[in-house]
């Protein structure tokens, strides 16, 4: 109820008891489910200012990396284009890490040319940054299998860093993208790609019959 304090109410109710309160067991039940009120009260407060402070949810503009990730691997018409040109000369699709490791590089150059922008957020901290360009020069984005969220992508050293410079590489445990700019760059339909994986196709049928 609006206006309601608990302490203020038994205190009241205390010090100037009606007639049904005269029993000392009537008393003491009201004492115990006023308190159960206020404590109640007490940790609802915290759980509120607790969810307050817990990192912002996700845009709907905004995915994280592993996402689209998968979105250029399973869905983007320039994806289908590699693997029907992969058909065409060999005769079987690309693999799995194939796909992977195209849409990782692909992916990594645009951030690197600061064509996307993502977002870190490092793991003692709250809030998101922006990542610069500069550090997919020394970087890769590995997609590991997690407990939580089924799939992470995670910032490495490349190959033949030296260790100290690796150690500058920030800790993020998340890193988001704006889904929006991943369409942009890979969407699911392409007239001029869609008809370059169509002819690529049914030549390799041909080849094959």
């Amino acid at each position: 109820m609006l206006g309601f304090v608990p302490e203020t109410f038994v205190a009241g109710i205390i010090s100037e008891p009606p007639v049904w309160l005269s029993h000392w067991l009537a008393r003491l039940g009201l004492v115990v489910i006023a308190g159960s009120v206020i404590v109640g009260t007490f940790f609802w407060d915290r759980r509120e200012r607790y969810k307050a402070k817990r990192v912002p949810p996700l845009t709907s503009h905004d995915c994280e990396v592993y996402i689209a990730l998968f979105l250029i691997l399973d869905s983007s018409a320039w994806m289908h284009w590699q693997d029907a040109q992969h058909i065409a000369n060999s005769g079987k699709p690309l693999g799995g890490l194939n796909k992977m490791h195209l849409a990782e590089t692909v992916f990594r150059m645009r951030a690197e040319n600061g064509e996307i922008i993502i977002r870190g957020r490092r793991r003692d901290r709250l809030e998101y940054e922006e990542i610069s360009p500069d550090i997919w020069k020394i970087t890769y984005l590995d997609l590991r299998h997690d407990k939580k969220t089924l799939w992470r992508a995670t910032m490495k050293a490349r190959h033949g860093l030296d260790q100290e410079t690796a150690k500058q590489i920030p800790d993020y445990v998340s890193l988001q993208v704006s889904e929006q700019k991943v369409r942009e760059f890979w969407p699911k339909k392409d007239k001029r790609l869609d008809a370059k994986t169509k002819r690529l196709l049914k030549d390799a049928k041909k080849k094959k019959g």
